[in-house]
């Protein structure tokens, strides 16, 4: 019995169902198609999120965390603290070494914050900005 058969025959139990001709119990289709549309949503949640959760994705959360509260939520500077935007694909060195050792009113973060999410950071950073 193939996964369809299984699935409809489980969906099928207790709620109406008829018997097909092999003697298989098999849901009303309208119960299967409600049923496959919440599996639908409930895999399509599961996967959109691992898919969302690129590093840009991961990143803004991240961001949101341990950065949003002095550079402004979503990159948005409040001139309280340097606009990250403004940071340029070839001073990924200066950012490390700031976000690591810290710099002026920001704190080292270097034990707080693992270089994969620093990375991930940076890629959101990258990704707002500006050209």
């Amino acid at each position: 019995m193939g996964f369809l058969a299984r699935f409809r025959a489980f969906v099928g139990r207790g709620r109406g169902c008829s018997v097909n001709r092999t003697g298989q119990r098999a849901a009303r289709v309208h119960d299967v198609r409600r049923t496959g549309l919440l599996v639908a949503a409930a895999v399509v949640g599961q996967i959109a999120p691992a898919h969302a959760q690129s590093a840009e994705g991961a990143g803004r959360e991240i961001y949101a965390e341990h950065c949003a509260q002095c550079h402004g939520e979503r990159l948005m500077a409040t001139g309280a603290a340097p606009d990250l935007k403004l940071l340029r694909a070839d001073q990924r060195a200066r950012f490390d070494e700031i976000v690591r050792e810290g710099k002026g009113q920001m704190p080292a973060f270097a034990g707080m914050i693992s270089d994969e999410e620093v990375d991930r950071i940076w890629a959101y950073i990258r990704s707002r900005a500006e050209q």
